[in-house]
């Protein structure tokens, strides 16, 4: 008599192919984030914080628009970061991204007000 095979058993291969046992409980999804998207998310959350500070102040949103123009220069210069060296981007870029946007914002606010910006 033929019994019939279990449909969970593993098919019939050479006997020295031993069938690997996986612990589902133990086995964790791997997620890789690249520092350049860790970096973009530092600056969103830098620009968002900087942004709500500006937007408060009641000054008819003048700062608010300057808060705008700056925003505006940083992300032309990380889109010609990104197009130029997206799969390796150096220090220098990860640096830029994560943190240039204070730094523009430091290098423009003296201007700002003397009405150049």
């Amino acid at each position: 008599m033929n019994d019939p095979q279990d449909p969970h058993d593993p098919p019939p291969g050479p006997a020295t192919s031993p069938v690997p046992v996986l612990d589902y409980a133990r086995l964790q999804p791997t997620r890789r984030t690249s520092p350049l998207a860790k970096m973009l998310l530092l600056s969103l959350g830098i620009q968002f914080v900087v942004f709500v500070l500006y937007a408060v102040q009641l000054d008819g949103g003048v700062t608010a628009r300057r808060c705008f123009a700056v925003s505006s220069a940083y992300w032309l210069m990380t889109v010609l970061i990104l197009v130029r060296r997206r799969l390796k981007p150096t220090t220098a870029d990860l640096a830029f991204v994560g943190f240039g946007y204070l730094l523009m914002l430091l290098i423009t606010e003296p201007f700002s007000c003397f009405g150049v910006i």
